[in-house]
């Protein structure tokens, strides 16, 4: 299953014309569906841009049904604001995915700092807050068990390159049990930390970013879903024919 941490997308000269135009839009979520992408975090370089970018991206996504997913994300309680919002990048992600691959049901969260909301345009934020994430992410990921998801997979946008990984770990350290996420793909660690395990018997913590794709290879077994082997896979340089 491939999965997008966010932040892939932009700031990038050619996606910022791709998503002034509609149509191209829609083109670009083509092209990640055949690429093989099944759902993608909603990231904070991508939220942070502007407008009519981050709107046409998500407009798209969901006229697709290509999840985008941003679990603290939300419509607020001002009712005046409820149309708005809901036109908006709020009412446009999606608070979780459930990825059938095989025997396998992965259920997929993502989490985003509540101190974006500042940094993400007017426009796409009308009538929207960012939630503190532990209530959010507890909540999501119980309704997800529920559902019967045999592995929780957290994508954080917790951390900048300046607090990775104190952010993701403290959200780790506000849940408990079944409440925590099986595994955790973070984005800006990779400075810090390629692959940890969370205090406590917590979660697997996999880096995610720059020119790569972290590869995860999960194995089942009596008692459960758990990770076999981990690696990170440098894409080839620009002049690769299969890049291009």
């Amino acid at each position: 299953s491939l999965l997008g941490v966010g932040n892939s997308l932009y700031p990038s000269p050619l996606v910022n014309e791709l998503l002034d135009d509609p149509q191209h839009a829609e083109e670009l979520v083509n092209a990640l569906e055949e690429a093989g992408y099944e759902a993608m975090a909603a990231g904070t370089a991508g939220l942070s841009a502007p407008t009519t970018t981050t709107l046409g991206f998500l407009r798209a996504a969901r006229a697709a049904g290509f999840p985008v997913i941003a679990t603290n994300l939300s419509c607020g309680e001002d009712v005046e604001n409820t149309a708005a919002c809901e036109n908006g990048a709020a009412g446009l992600v999606s608070p979780h995915a459930i990825v059938q691959r095989g025997e396998l049901t992965l259920g997929v969260v993502a989490a985003l700092p509540a101190a974006l909301e500042s940094g993400i345009s007017s426009g796409a934020m009308a009538g929207a807050t960012i939630a503190p994430p532990p209530a959010a992410i507890r909540r999501t990921i119980q309704q997800l068990r529920e559902a019967g998801a045999d592995v929780i997979v957290l994508l954080s946008h917790l951390d900048s390159d300046r607090t990775a990984p104190r952010q993701t770990l403290e959200l780790l350290g506000a849940l408990e049990g079944e409440d925590r996420p099986d595994l955790v793909l973070a984005s800006n660690t990779a400075g810090v930390v390629e692959h940890m395990r969370a205090p406590g018997g917590g979660p697997q913590i996999f880096a995610i970013q720059g020119a790569a794709y972290g590869r995860v290879v999960l194995e089942g077994g009596d008692t459960g879903w758990s990770v076999r082997e981990s690696s990170s896979i440098a894409l080839p340089g620009d002049s690769d024919p299969q890049t291009s």
